[in-house]
Order: structure tokens, then C-alpha cells, then sequence
């Protein structure tokens, strides 16, 4: 019986999950992020969709410059469905999952001539700690 060799994508995605998976369920709520999920209006769903295309994410607070109604929008819906800080954790896994997957795809679309160089690139970069902020703190989903 001849051993199956895992895909390097398939591998990398998996070292993600593995590294960024204990901060669904260990990882709490910091302090920015109850500003950004109970005291913005958007998020909260007191305002319309339409205004996280005009307004500030943190224009609640007093407005930073920072313009993010994907986030924003994004932050609504785990808002809608979740209680707890898990789920919140569990949608910025999955979306830089999804990163992981799309770089990816693009590496192997490329094609270099030596393959080999590029998927540690791919797997540094699914565990790499400069993502924390974006992975494991939910208002850094931005």
C-alpha cells in the first residue's frame, strides 16, 4: 500500500487551524473589543447597514481616520449570532484561513521552478505572529 502525500496547501491550512484554534476557546474579550461590539451603534444593529459605509470604525469613540465598513459589517453579523467571544474567534480563524487558502492557490498558479521554496513561505505565513493581532483579537479583524 503506497503512502498518500498530503498537499503542501492542505498542509498549510492545517498548521493554521492547529496554531490559531486555542483562541476559539481560550480567548476572551479584550478591552477594544467590547468598544468595537457594544458600544458601536453599526454593530450593534441600532443604526442601519448603510452607515458603516459612512462613518469612522471607531466614530462612536470619536473618529480615527479609520475607514472599514467590511469589518464593520462583518462584525455585525457575529454580533447577530453569537453571544460569547468563541464564535467571534472562530469567524477571524476561518477568514484568515481563507487567506491561507487564496495565497494558496495563487503560489500554485504561479508555478515557480522550484515549488519547493515557496510552501514554507505559505506555512510561516499561516502561523506567523505578526497575524495575531488580525487572528486572535477580534476588533483587529480589520
Amino acid at each position: 500500500m503506497q503512502a498518500r502525500r498530503v498537499s503542501p496547501l492542505v498542509a498549510a491550512l492545517l498548521l493554521g487551524f492547529l496554531a490559531w484554534s486555542p483562541t476559539v476557546w481560550t480567548g476572551g474579550f479584550s478591552y477594544d473589543d467590547r468598544e468595537v461590539l457594544e458600544d458601536n451603534p453599526v454593530v450593534a444593529g441600532t443604526l442601519p447597514l448603510s452607515a458603516a459605509f459612512d462613518r469612522d470604525y471607531w466614530h462612536h469613540r470619536g473618529d480615527a481616520g479609520h475607514w472599514r465598513p467590511l469589518a464593520t459589517l462583518s462584525l455585525r453579523l457575529d454580533f447577530a449570532m453569537w453571544t460569547g467571544a468563541a464564535g467571534y474567534h472562530a469567524t477571524n480563524v476561518l477568514l484568515h484561513l481563507g487567506a491561507v487558502l487564496l495565497l494558496g492557490l495563487l503560489l500554485r498558479e504561479l508555478r515557480p521552478a522550484d515549488e519547493r521554496l515557496l510552501w514554507p513561505g505559505l506555512a510561516l505565513f499561516a502561523v506567523h505572529p505578526a497575524l495575531a493581532d488580525s487572528v486572535a483579537w477580534i476588533s483587529g479583524r480589520t
